[in-house]
C-alpha cells in the first residue's frame, strides 16, 4: 500500500506492480487476497534495485541469537571479540584471540623490526586487518600484567607524552591523516618519553589507497609500514582451529575442498575469510548447508537480498523477512507473532499492535518464502504450553543484509520499523534483539539527525527508554562516526537537569555495549550517576556497572570498589546503592545455605582471595556498617559467610576479612559491628566461629575500641 504523503509517481508499467515501482512505496497488503495467492509463483516482479554498500562490522552485531554466529550462542560479554574496546584497556580475550588466530602479512618481519623503537606506523585500506597487526606487535612487548590500551581518536600526539605509563602499550586507531601532524621536536619528545617508560605506541591510520599522504612526512618515513591483507585460506584454517579444534581436518574432511579455497581466495580482507571459516563450522556442525555457506561468500556484493525483495511483491512474505532478521534464533511462534505486527504496521502505517498473549505458528508457506526452517528445541518448564521450534535462516549471514537493504532502499519503511521495533514485548530476550536492530538500523543512518528516533523513544515509557538504551549502545559500539554523537547525547542525557528518564536512559546505554566498546567513559559516568538522588537512576547506574563488571570491563571488583571510598554515605539512599553495588560484585546473599561447610561462591571467593580486593573489600564494608542503610546487610553477609565456611578451608578468608575490617580500618566506626560480631560469638558458641571472630572480639575488648554496645 502506498504511501499517502508521498506524491503520485504516475501510472506504472502495465507488466509491474505500480505499488513496488518506486523504492518510496511498499508492496500490496494481502489482507484482501485469497491464502493462495498470498504466495502465487507468477507474480510479476519490479525491476532490479541494486543494493546499498553493506553496513560493515565486525563480529555479529545481533547478539543473544542461539544462530546469528553460526556456530553458538553469544551473549553481549562473550561476544567481546565482535566488540573490540575503541577507548580503554582492551580486554585479554581479544588479545588472545589475536595471538591463535593471527597470520603474518608479507609486511610483519618490517614491522616487528620498526615496534622495536617503540613506534609504528601501520597504514592501509578498510578491512587489512590492521588492528589485529598492530596487537600482535605489541602483545610481545605487553607482560603478563601489562596492559594494552586503545586511545581516543582524538587524543593529542603532542600530549600523548606527559600520559603515559610505563610498561604500557597503546593503540591509536585513525582515519585521518591530518591527525599526525606534529613538529619533529614533539615528535622527538614523544620517542624519548616512550623509550623512558618502556611504552610502545602503534598508531593505525585506515586511508583509501587513492588517498593522499598528505602528513605523513620525512619525520613518520622512518616508522611507516603499509600494510596488505594476509592469505585468507591460511586466515580461514586458523579460525577453523580456533573453532572446531586442532584436529578439524581429519573429523571433517573435505570442508576446505577446491571450490571452497577458490571462494576463499576471492574475499577481501581477514574480517571476511574469518566470517567464511565461521559459517564453515556452521556447516561442519550441521546448522548449515555447505552450499548455502559456498553461496554467501560468492555474494558479496548482497544482490541475493536484493533480487529476494524485488521478486517477493507482498507486505506479508516482507514482514517476515524483517521479523526474521530481527528475531532469528526465536520460537516460531513468536516471530509469526512480530511478522503479523509488523505486517500491520506496513499496511496502516499507524503503531504496532499489542503482542497477542498466544502467538499464531504461521505456516510452512511464509518459512518457505524466506528460506527459513525451524529446528526443534527444548522446552523449558516443566509443563510447556508447546514444543520450540527456533527459527533460523537456510543461508548464513542472511539477517544484516535483509535489514539493511529494506532500511535503504526503501526509505518508507523506517518509520513503520522503528515504530514496530518501539512495540516490542518484554518478553525474554526480544528486547535486546530489538534494540540491536534499532541501533544496525540508526548506525546505517546518516545525517545530524540520525539519533533522533531514539532521542524521542528517551523521553517516552520506561520499555522505550530501556529500547532506546539498548539502540544506542549497539549503534555506537559498531560505528565509530556515529558514536561521536552518541557520546554526546548521553553526557547530555547525564546532566544533573535533564530530568529522571533521561538519566535514567544514559544508565542504562552506558551499562551495553557501548560500555564494552568504550569503558573508560561508560565507568566514569556510570559512577556518577550512581550517586544521584533519584533512586531509579542510581540503579540503573549499579546494574550497569555490575553488566560490565561481569563482562570483563573492568579492571577487576578491587577498581569499583575503592571507588566507593570517596562516596559519602550519610544519604540513606546513597548507602543502600553502594550497598547494592557491593552484592553484586561479591555476589553475596541474605539467604543462608543450607548446610554448613559448603563454603562461599564463587566471585566470592575470588575478590577475598586476592589482597588487593580483599583489603577494598573490607573498606566498603567497615564504610556500610558505619550508616544505618548498610549496617544489618554487612552484619548478614558476615554472618551468612560464618555459616558457609564453618569446617570449611575457606574459614581463613573470612578470618582476614574481618582483621583488616577491626586492625586495618580502626580509624573508621566499627564499634557497633565488633560488638554484634562478639555477642554472636557468645550466644551461638561455635569453636571455629571463635576463632574467625576472634579479631572482632579483640577489637570488642580494646579499651580504644570499647562501647558497651546498644542499650
Amino acid at each position: 500500500m502506498p504511501d499517502p504523503d508521498l506524491p503520485d509517481d504516475g501510472p506504472a508499467d502495465a507488466s509491474t506492480p505500480a505499488t513496488i515501482a518506486s523504492r518510496d512505496s511498499l508492496p500490496e497488503s494481502s489482507a484482501g487476497k485469497a491464502p493462495e495467492d498470498e504466495f502465487d509463483a507468477e507474480e510479476q516482479q519490479a525491476p532490479y534495485i541494486p543494493v546499498a554498500p553493506f553496513l560493515s562490522v565486525v563480529g555479529n552485531l545481533l547478539i543473544n541469537s542461539t544462530v546469528h554466529d553460526g556456530v553458538t550462542a553469544r551473549l553481549p560479554g562473550s561476544a567481546a571479540l565482535g566488540l573490540p574496546v575503541r577507548v580503554g584497556t582492551v580486554r585479554r580475550a581479544e588479545r588472545d584471540f589475536v595471538t591463535t588466530t593471527f597470520v603474518e602479512p608479507p609486511e610483519y618481519r618490517a614491522a616487528a623490526r620498526t615496534v622495536r623503537r617503540h613506534l609504528v606506523l601501520l597504514t592501509g585500506p578498510d578491512g587489512v586487518g590492521k588492528r589485529a597487526f598492530a596487537l600482535h606487535l605489541l602483545e610481545q612487548y605487553a607482560e603478563d600484567a601489562g596492559e594494552v590500551k586503545a586511545l581516543d581518536a582524538e587524543q593529542s600526539l603532542e600530549d600523548l607524552a606527559d600520559e603515559l605509563r610505563p610498561g604500557t602499550c597503546y593503540l591509536l586507531d585513525l582515519d585521518d591523516a591530518d591527525q599526525l601532524a606534529i613538529t619533529p621536536a614533539r615528535l622527538q619528545v614523544l620517542l624519548n618519553a616512550l623509550r623512558a617508560t618502556g611504552a610502545y605506541l602503534a598508531v593505525v591510520l585506515t586511508q583509501p589507497p587513492s588517498a593522499p599522504m598528505r602528513a605523513i612526512t620525512g619525520i613518520w618515513r622512518p616508522y611507516l609500514i603499509s600494510c596488505t591483507a594476509p592469505d585468507p585460506v591460511t586466515v580461514a584454517r586458523n579460525h577453523l582451529t580456533h573453532h572446531l579444534g586442532p584436529g578439524w581436518a581429519d573429523n571433517h574432511p573435505g570442508l576446505l575442498d577446491d571450490e571452497v579455497l577458490d571462494a576463499l581466495r576471492l574475499v577481501q580482507g581477514p574480517g571476511q575469510a574469518a566470517a567464511v571459516a565461521r559459517d564453515l563450522a556452521g556447516a561442519a556442525l550441521g546448522r548449515y548447508d555447505k552450499t548455502d555457506v559456498l553461496d554467501a561468500v560468492r555474494d558479496r556484493d548482497h544482490a541475493g537480498i536484493a533480487d529476494w525483495f524485488t521478486s517477493h511483491p507482498n507486505l506479508r512474505t516482507w514482514a517476515w523477512m524483517l521479523a526474521t532478521a530481527v528475531f532469528e534464533g526465536q520460537d516460531r511462534g513468536v516471530i509469526a507473532d512480530r511478522a503479523t505486527a509488523l505486517e500491520a504496521v506496513l499496511a496502516s502505517g499507524s503503531q504496532a499492535p499489542a503482542a497477542s498473549a498466544w502467538p499464531p505458528p504461521g505456516s510452512s508457506k511464509e518459512l518457505d518464502a524466506i528460506r527459513a526452517t525451524p529446528e526443534p528445541a527444548a522446552s523449558s518448564g516443566s509443563f510447556p504450553r508447546y514444543n520450540l521450534e527456533r527459527v533460523r535462516f537456510l543461508r548464513p549471514g542472511w539477517a544484516q543484509p535483509a535489514l539493511d537493504h529494506a532500511w535503504r532502499e526503501y526509505p518508507t519503511l523506517r518509520d513503520p520499523l522503528l515504530n514496530w521495533l518501539a512495540a516490542t514485548p518484554l518478553r525474554g530476550d526480544l528486547q535486546d534483539l530489538a534494540g540491536a536492530a534499532a541501533g544496525f538500523l540508526t548506525a546505517a543512518t546518516t545525517g545530524h539527525q540520525a539519533l533522533a528516533p531514539l532521542r524521542r523513544w528517551a523521553r517516552q515509557d520506561r520499555p522505550r527508554q530501556e529500547l532506546a538504551a539498548r539502540a544506542l549502545g549497539a549503534a555506537a559500539a559498531h560505528d565509530p562516526a556515529i558514536a561521536t554523537q552518541v557520546r554526546r547525547l548521553l553526557g547530555s542525557f547525564s546532566r544533573a537537569d535533564a530530568g529522571k528518564e533521561l538519566r535514567r536512559t544514559a544508565a542504562l546505554a552506558y551499562g551495553t555495549a557501548y560500555g564494552l566498546a568504550y569503558p573508560q567513559t561508560a565507568l566514569r559516568r556510570l559512577m556518577e550517576l550512581a550517586r544521584a538522588e533519584e533512586r531509579e537512576v542510581a540503579q540503573a547506574a549499579v546494574n550497569g556497572l555490575l553488566a560490565l563488571h561481569r563482562a570483563g570491563a573492568t579492571s577487576g571488583p578491587a577498581a569499583l570498589l575503592h571507588q566507593l571510598a570517596a562516596w559519602d554515605l550519610s544519604d540513606d539512599q546513597r548507602c543502600a546503592t553502594a550497598a547494592d553495588l557491593v552484592s553484586g560484585l561479591l555476589t553475596v546473599t541474605t539467604q543462608r545455605p543450607a548446610r554448613p561447610g559448603t563454603g562461599l561462591p564463587q566471585q566470592t571467593a575470588a575478590v577475598l582471595g586476592d589482597p588487593e580486593a580483599a583489603h577494598a573489600a573490607a573498606t566498603a564494608l567497615a564504610a556500610l556498617s558505619a550508616h544505618p542503610a548498610g549496617y544489618g546487610q554487612v552484619l548478614d553477609w558476615i554472618t551468612g559467610w560464618l555459616f558457609a565456611v564453618r569446617g570449611h578451608p575457606q574459614h581463613t578468608l573470612v578470618r582476614d576479612l574481618i582483621a583488616a575490617i577491626f586492625t586495618t580500618l580502626r580509624h573508621l566506626d566499627t564499634e557497633r559491628l565488633a560488638y554484634d560480631l562478639t555477642r554472636l560469638a557468645h550466644e551461638q558458641p561455635h569453636a571455629e566461629d571463635l576463632e574467625t571472630l576472634r579479631p572482632a572480639l579483640r577489637a570488642f575488648e580494646e579499651p580504644a575500641l570499647a562501647c558497651g554496645g546498644p542499650a
